[in-house]
């Protein structure tokens, strides 16, 4: 018996790459038929069906391996269904209504933590109204990078890049760069601290550079 146990676990995963290959297939066809904003804005209903990083491909944006999206994210401002305009790296989770804008790029590095209802906001335009001549529209891509991770219900807005390993509170608002290995939280999100392991390895590197400076 014990003998069998990986011949059974080997075809399982044969099984669910053929059934991949399948939905793939399925939802390519789909594409072709109706087109990318057809897909598009009934996101959440065919990423139930093929799973949203599925679905997220075939509407041109860049996913890595190893990730988990949830069904029910939010994507906005992706011109007839474009999504070009976002790539995720590997091993990167992405949780329930999360919003992306695609006004501007969004690149999330590998190994980055998005909680619940985290919104990635990449321009600030108050449209064709009198307020308009106050308030010109702005935008810039967001970068949020490897090994990241970003609180339940933080905004993240325009032009903003969150550095590495670094830590974005729950319900924060972020509005500047966030240094890689920082803590940040607030309305507006300020610096609290640093991440212990991140500030230590940056130590040892100035230390280091500070030596063949010397030598």
């Amino acid at each position: 018996m014990a003998r069998l146990i990986p011949v059974i676990q080997g075809m399982r995963r044969a099984i669910r790459r053929a059934l991949r290959s399948v939905k793939a297939v399925m939802l390519s066809g789909i594409v072709c038929l109706a087109g990318r904003s057809y897909v598009w804005r009934r996101f959440c209903h065919f990423a139930r069906i093929f799973g949203a990083v599925q679905v997220l491909r075939t509407l041109g944006a860049h996913v890595g391996d190893r990730c988990r999206i949830a069904w029910d994210i939010r994507i906005q401002n992706a011109p007839k269904g474009n999504c070009e305009r976002l790539r995720i790296g590997d091993h990167v989770y992405i949780g329930p209504q999360c919003l992306f804008d695609l006004a501007a790029a969004v690149h999330v590095g590998d190994d980055v933590t998005l909680s619940a209802r985290v919104a990635i906001v990449t321009h600030a335009d108050v449209g064709d109204r009198p307020l308009q001549e106050v308030f010109a529209r702005r935008e810039g891509a967001v970068v949020v990078s490897r090994g990241a991770w970003i609180g339940v219900n933080a905004t993240i807005l325009h032009g903003v890049t969150v550095g590495a390993c670094s830590v974005v509170g729950a319900m924060s608002l972020v509005r500047r760069d966030v240094p890689e290995g920082g803590v940040v939280a607030g309305v507006p999100a300020r610096f609290l601290k640093w991440v212990k392991n991140v500030e230590q390895s940056r130590d040892k590197g100035e230390a280091g550079a500070s030596g063949k400076e010397s030598s």
